[in-house]
């Protein structure tokens, strides 16, 4: 089954309901080919392929060959603001631990990616996504569990000042 608009240029997806994950072409930058190849990426969740496809299009390639040349130089770049904002739905999903698969159309005909070059697609995105800032929700469920924790330590030392009382 081939499903068009869903990612790149099209996607394929099993036809049973237990296949839950996605393939997708995109055209996609590398420090060896600033300008983009065709790479087939295969995710075990189906929401990767959209939400890489939202974060390649709209011409932030740039943006991404610019990080992976800082990123190869001095292992710090600056990540713009638009970028973070396209790359948050992909760094939630944990797409980057679902990644199952990478071909490259770079001799004309789709190879597995070589070795350095999926090293380099997970350095930019582990990158990308440890600028991503978490959602207020995310924010709201830490101070929970920071509270929680607190009155934990707060109780436990209440429990043994009194102990120390007696």
């Amino acid at each position: 089954l081939l499903l068009m608009g869903c990612g790149g240029e099209g996607s394929t997806q099993g036809d049973a309901p237990q296949q839950r994950g996605c393939s997708d072409l995109f055209e996609f930058p590398s420090i060896a080919r600033p300008s983009g190849e065709r790479i087939l990426l295969d995710f075990t969740n189906k929401t990767c392929c959209k939400h890489l496809a939202g974060l390649v299009d709209d011409g932030r390639s740039v943006a991404l060959v610019n990080i992976m040349r800082e990123l190869d130089r001095s292992g710090v770049s600056d990540v713009p603001p638009a970028l973070l904002t396209a790359a948050r739905p992909l760094c939630q999903a944990r797409c980057l631990a679902s990644l199952t698969g990478c071909k490259s159309s770079a001799r004309g005909r789709l190879e597995a990616c070589e070795p350095s070059q999926v090293q380099e697609y997970v350095r930019l995105f582990e990158y990308v996504c440890s600028k991503v800032s978490p959602t207020e929700d995310s924010k709201a469920s830490a101070a929970r569990t920071i509270t929680v924790t607190i009155r934990g330590h707060a109780q436990g030392r209440q429990a043994l000042q009194a102990g120390e009382s007696r």
